[in-house]
């Protein structure tokens, strides 16, 4: 049998076996074009689809931003609609009044204030040597109800020399509550000022100035964007800082790059102290006004801590204290910790800022950036990271090769 099948393959395909061999390969032929078409057609959807994930993610970023933006606001205290300000009593000049209604959020709530007049301001005095010009100041804060607390700098007798020093006197103020408002005065020259008693204005004759700071906003006293760059002046015992972008009271300034800022006052370190330590360190706060002025702050007048590191958590300390209380006139920029030389003490202002001259060490840093917000609602739940987007995909197939459409002759081979 096998050679008869054999000698009918050499003679050729009947005739009737090759045209259905030929269908059925012209079968092939069509589907595997079409098979063709479409992986053509699947590769551009790929493609399409590969932008789309792209579109949707920078959307989806976009909302997770505008969630963080909300989220911020519901959690974090501050003024967010109107402006409390303050002013004097119109009906009683030796009383504060609030006449700009505002809303706020506070302990995650928000909360509305109308106008309110008649506020007692205390009976603090200034200058009660009646000895040249004294400065005082007083915080006005609001809690939950709506209850509004006027508090004077730390002394009930409030003899401050400068502007600057009521200002950062640290009043206790009562935790929870808000700062709307600070204000500081100053005395006429050679008398006293007596709170509740005399006009709290200008044109009482106890007044030589009056300066009100209205906190209007949210994250006051913050370095916002990029920090900047602080580094030691030509007179080295001075330091230089590049422009910045602040936020005081709750509006936004940008500050002008300042050289040969000064120490504010001759704090020391290890003035007086036994020199059985190896080295004393010490720390102050750089902060700036909305006008560009620049002052430092240190824990104390005279500073003997055993390391830079126990500086720089005195400083965290100091700023976590004093924020809520200057972010209405101040923002905290940077900081400086110097090491002093073994056995030898450090004037701030006279002895310079290089290593290894009149200090072992002075470390320059800028404050960080704030303003961003955290990542943790207050439910505890966690905003999901930005979707990483490896950008627009690049398919490495390549496109099919076009099968040629010439049907399968029907000519056979006999």
């Amino acid at each position: 049998m096998a050679d008869s099948l054999g000698r009918r393959l050499a003679r050729g395909i009947p005739s009737q076996l090759g045209e259905v061999l030929r269908v059925w390969l012209n079968s092939i032929r069509t589907w595997t074009v079409d098979m063709t078409a479409r992986q053509v057609e699947n590769r551009a959807t790929i493609a399409e689809l590969v932008t789309d994930h792209g579109t949707n993610k920078a959307v989806i970023d976009e909302i997770k931003a505008r969630h963080n933006d909300h989220r911020g606001w519901l959690t974090r205290d501050g003024i967010v609609g109107g402006s409390p300000l303050l002013a004097v009593d119109d009906g009683t000049a030796t009383k504060a009044e609030i006449f700009g209604a505002f809303n706020y959020y506070l302990s995650n709530r928000l909360h509305y204030k109308p106008l309110a007049a008649g506020i007692e301001v205390g009976t603090h005095v200034i200058n009660s040597t009646h000895t040249g010009q004294m400065w005082g100041a007083w915080w006005f804060t609001i809690d939950e109800a709506g209850s509004v607390t006027v508090t004077g700098a730390a002394a009930a007798t409030m003899d401050y020399a400068s502007e600057f020093a009521a200002l950062t006197a640290q009043p206790t103020l009562t935790v929870g509550d808000m700062v709307i408002s600070v204000t500081s005065m100053q005395s006429a020259s050679s008398t006293m000022f007596t709170a509740g008693t005399d006009d709290w204005k200008t044109a009482d004759a106890h007044v030589a100035a009056q300066n009100i700071y209205d906190n209007v906003g949210q994250d006051s006293g913050a370095l916002i964007g990029a920090p900047g760059t602080i580094s030691v002046n030509a007179t080295d015992e001075q330091f230089d800082l590049t422009a910045l972008t602040i936020k005081i009271g709750g509006l936004e300034y940008t500050i002008s790059a300042g050289t040969g800022n000064t120490f504010t006052t001759a704090d020391t370190i290890n003035t007086g102290t036994a020199t059985a330590q190896a080295s004393y360190s010490g720390g102050w706060l750089i902060l700036e006004s909305s006008g560009g002025s620049v002052y430092t702050l240190a824990p104390a007048s005279d500073q003997t801590y055993s390391s830079a590191a126990s500086a720089g958590v005195a400083l965290d300390t100091l700023k976590s204290t004093i924020k809520a209380q200057v972010g209405a006139v101040y923002a905290v920029v940077g900081r400086i910790v110097v090491t002093a030389t073994a056995g030898a003490d450090w004037v701030a202002g006279t002895d310079d800022l290089t290593d290894g001259s009149d200090c072992l060490t002075a470390t320059l840093t800028p404050a960080d950036a704030s303003g961003v917000y955290a990542t943790t609602n207050t439910d505890g739940a966690a905003i999901p990271a930005a979707v990483a987007n490896s950008g627009a995909v690049t398919l490495s197939n390549t496109a099919p090769t076009a099968i040629s459409a010439t049907a399968i002759s029907n000519t056979m081979t006999a």
